[in-house]
């Protein structure tokens, strides 16, 4: 029972380490390809923006209302019956009160909002210029002349 067992080598040779041979453990690389000759390098240019060839027409803003179409709905708007100047400042047929709620503001706010909008429609059209100027010399007037109301008033409740 003393059988021999015979160990059997491989022809297998190890794998020298890298300190040993100096290359990597990976695999050998492809062939290198020629690199292409470079290009010196120039500054870089800021890209131009292209021109068009014709002049651009104004784009119709998001809402799809223009400049024009206000003016008409504002010149329709002052020769309605709402705006005409009978017996005082020609918007005392607007129903503020109503156009508040559905602006989802308060009626003082609406109110300034109408007077600017009104000397700004009045100042776009070079025919009313010097009415727009009236106007803002009046609003002056106005609220200087409702100051002494107030004051007026303080004195008679003082009084009374």
């Amino acid at each position: 029972m003393g059988a021999k067992v015979e160990k059997k080598t491989s022809s297998v040779k190890p794998i020298p380490l890298k300190r040993e041979t100096g290359q990597s453990l990976k695999s050998p690389k492809s062939p290198k390809t020629p690199k292409s000759p470079k290009t010196p390098k120039t500054p870089m240019t800021p890209k131009t923006p292209m021109t068009p060839k014709t002049p651009r027409t104004p784009r119709t803003p998001k809402s799809g209302i223009t400049d024009s179409q206000v003016l008409f709905l504002w010149t329709c708007l002052e020769n309605s019956s709402l705006m005409k100047e009978g017996g005082g400042s020609g918007s005392n047929n607007i129903n503020w009160d109503a156009v508040a709620e559905k602006m989802g503001l308060q009626k003082g706010a609406v109110l300034k909002r109408f007077s600017r909008l009104r000397i700004a429609m009045r100042n776009k059209d070079p025919k009313t210029e010097d009415a727009s100027k009236e106007d803002q010399t009046q609003t002056a007037q106005e609220s200087s002349h409702a100051d002494k109301h107030e004051e007026a008033k303080e004195e008679d409740d003082d009084d009374a």
